[in-house]
């Protein structure tokens, strides 16, 4: 199998987080696609959604075997709380589709959320499918937050996992001659 891994080129139709090191005027996307946990968004409402645009695929691939969302975060408890699920998108043909409820951590860890198939048909994804057109964006939303606490994330990507086209040399085989 191969991969190809994305990072936020762009806010998607969702921002509403708040950008903690890093400036919103120059885009929230910009606070999640480095490898810094200094530069995060943080968010206090449970169900606001942030979503990424991002560079489209371009695969060469007998089958794609599946789509993950990776999201690095952790929980802050600023007294009181009951920690924090958080769930995984992706928009697929205008739709968004969530999975997952991950407890987050009070310490920064990477979680990933895979879709085997497209949500949008629930068959198998296609490689025209996540080069751009049906697979649009992707992001993250906590699915729970209780008073006094708050999620933070620092990271996220998508990535697609597929069975490359072989372009190896196929071996001839011809028959051989008894030369007696």
């Amino acid at each position: 199998a191969a991969t190809q891994d994305r990072l936020p080129t762009a806010n998607g139709d969702n921002a509403a987080w708040t950008a903690n090191g890093c400036t919103e005027t120059t885009g929230e996307f910009n606070c999640v696609n480095d490898s810094s946990d200094t530069t995060y968004l943080s968010e206090t409402t449970t169900g606001d959604a942030e979503t990424f645009e991002y560079t489209d695929f371009s695969v060469s691939s007998t089958s794609i075997t599946n789509i993950q969302v990776t999201f690095r975060c952790r929980w802050v408890d600023d007294g009181g709380g009951d920690g924090i699920a958080m769930r995984a998108i992706v928009k697929v043909s205008g739709t968004q589709y969530t999975i997952d409820n991950i407890a987050l951590t009070t310490s920064w860890v990477n979680y990933t959320s895979t879709w085997s198939n497209n949500p949008n048909t629930s068959s198998a994804w296609t490689e025209a499918g996540v080069e751009g057109t049906t697979l649009q964006q992707f992001g993250f939303k906590p699915q729970t937050i209780g008073a006094g606490e708050h999620a933070e994330c620092s990271e996220a990507s998508i990535t697609v996992t597929y069975v490359p086209v072989s372009t190896q040399n196929k071996t001839l085989s011809f028959p051989v001659e008894d030369w007696e």
